[in-house]
């Protein structure tokens, strides 16, 4: 015994010095040790020996290992349900629907743990709505305000919606001409009312959409697809 105690690490040493593989030598000399003490500890005592089972105990056991490792491989094979996210949006000069796909871009990256949705705000329904686990919502701003087909969505949605998604996360995205923070504004006092929850500042893009704000609504979706996954939001 005392042989190998010795032996193992000098052994090893040696090994990692000639840069060969260490860890089929290290379990044989491993398993060689375990061997010589537990043929020293039969010898000291023998009141201390494991009893043999019988054919019953070992189909027993035989029985329980398979149950086990039936029950292990279904629960990491079930995979849970993946969060939906719905990003809906309106555009005119095609400048919101440049952030929305850039918003799904950003959230594609987690495609195993999150489904998205793009949908323009006339074609939204109620369901869709109940149904998302997550929204961002895009809009071009008119005159200070959100657009028409955004409002139209709220107005057909927001009484029978009411009471129903409380604590729903979202955040907003806004093409606009010089400012933005009014339809931004708008769409939060809205968002009151329905009790969601911003998670998120969102992102405004003035006058011409640049790469710096498709970048910033890429990140926009993907940190709302990745708080989805995980459960933080």
């Amino acid at each position: 015994n005392h042989f190998f105690e010795l032996l193992v690490p000098s052994f090893a040493s040696a090994v990692v010095a000639l840069r060969m593989p260490v860890r089929p030598w290290a379990l044989l000399c491993c398993a060689a040790q375990r061997e010589v003490m537990w043929s020293s500890s039969r010898s000291r005592s023998r009141a201390h020996q494991i009893p043999c089972l019988g054919q019953g105990s070992r189909r027993g056991l035989h029985q329980q290992s398979e149950d086990s490792s039936s029950s292990s491989s279904t629960s990491s094979s079930s995979a849970l349900p993946a969060k939906k996210l719905l990003v809906v949006y309106h555009t005119q000069s095609g400048n919101t629907e440049k952030l929305a796909r850039a918003v799904v871009e950003g959230a594609a990256q987690f495609p195993d743990e999150v489904q998205v949705t793009l949908k323009r705000a006339f074609d939204t329904r109620l369901e869709d709505l109940l149904e998302a686990d997550g929204l961002l919502i895009g809009t071009p701003e008119n005159f200070g305000y959100m657009s028409g087909a955004i409002k139209d969505l709220f107005d057909r949605t927001y009484y029978p919606a009411e009471g129903k998604m409380t604590g729903r996360p979202y955040a907003v995205f806004v093409s606009a001409g010089n400012d933005g923070t009014g339809a931004m504004s708008q769409i939060h006092r809205i968002a009151k009312g329905y009790t969601w929850k911003k998670v998120l500042e969102g992102h405004i893009s003035r006058k011409a959409v640049s790469q710096s704000d498709l970048e910033a609504c890429r990140e926009l979706g993907a940190t709302m697809a990745g708080g989805l996954s995980v459960g933080s939001f």
